[in-house]
């Protein structure tokens, strides 16, 4: 795709996010899908709908209450508390953290916590799929098939903005896990890790990561030992709703 082309998509995605996507089917080189993909979840952020109640909700009234008069001097001081598990109000995950730092103090625009999310989401979530598609991207696929696939991916993406962090978390530790499944390339351990920083309760989940990287020849302990770790979580949230009642 040459400038003027990518410049005349960029403005149809300006001007209707939705025609945009059906474009992007038509894309053959995998920069661009990304590219594409990644602002389509940016632009889809900033028309976020803030529903009393909600997590987005409860994110946007966090950034107004606590970032809009943050100076960069308090910023590192709850980096700090966040990263040596000391906060206890507020935000506890840097990811979190930074977007509404950027968002609120330095763009005075706390609604930006959304597009900034957005954009993450987007950029991990395209990466997957097309890592998970791989060499049959480019296959002649039925537009009912394409449709489903598409309605499938909206809910289990952009549904994910609300939270911010606990599916984007997933959708990052799932590339690095499977890219690192793949290619045994050391680097996607970063991106794996990175999926902590998102949503920190990732670290549990990343316990059966690790066990692969570690237990790479013994695939019947690898196997016990995922079995240990995810029967009693299973067990109690189960149990979970009934305690509650």
């Amino acid at each position: 795709m040459d400038k003027a082309q990518r410049g005349y998509l960029i403005l149809l995605f300006l001007f209707s996010p939705f025609l945009g996507v059906f474009k992007i089917f038509k894309l053959k080189n995998e920069k661009d899908i990304t590219f594409f993909t990644t602002l389509f979840f940016g632009l889809v952020g900033s028309a976020f709908v803030y529903i009393k109640g909600t997590d987005g909700h409860s994110h946007l009234m966090n950034a107004k209450a606590n970032y809009l008069d943050m100076s960069l001097g308090e910023f590192f001081t709850k980096s700090y508390e966040i990263l040596t598990f000391g906060a206890t109000k507020g935000t506890t995950d840097i990811y979190l953290h930074i977007i509404s730092f950027l968002s609120a103090s330095v763009l005075q625009k706390p609604e930006l916590i959304h597009v900034f999310a957005g954009f993450v989401l987007g950029y991990f979530f395209i990466k997957s799929v097309l890592l998970v598609l791989k060499d049959n991207l480019f296959v002649k696929k039925s537009y009912i098939l394409l449709g489903f696939i598409t309605l499938f991916l909206m809910i289990q993406s952009i549904g994910a903005l609300n939270s911010i962090r606990m599916w984007t978390g997933m959708w990052v530790l799932f590339y690095g896990s499977y890219s690192w499944a793949m290619t045994k390339e050391k680097k996607y351990w970063y991106v794996i890790l990175f999926s902590v920083f998102v949503h920190f309760s990732y670290a549990v989940i990343l316990i059966p990561v690790a066990l692969a990287y570690l237990l790479q020849k013994q695939k019947k302990y690898l196997l016990r030992c995922t079995l240990f770790l995810f029967l009693p979580l299973q067990h109690f949230h189960l149990l979970k709703p009934t305690s509650q009642k």
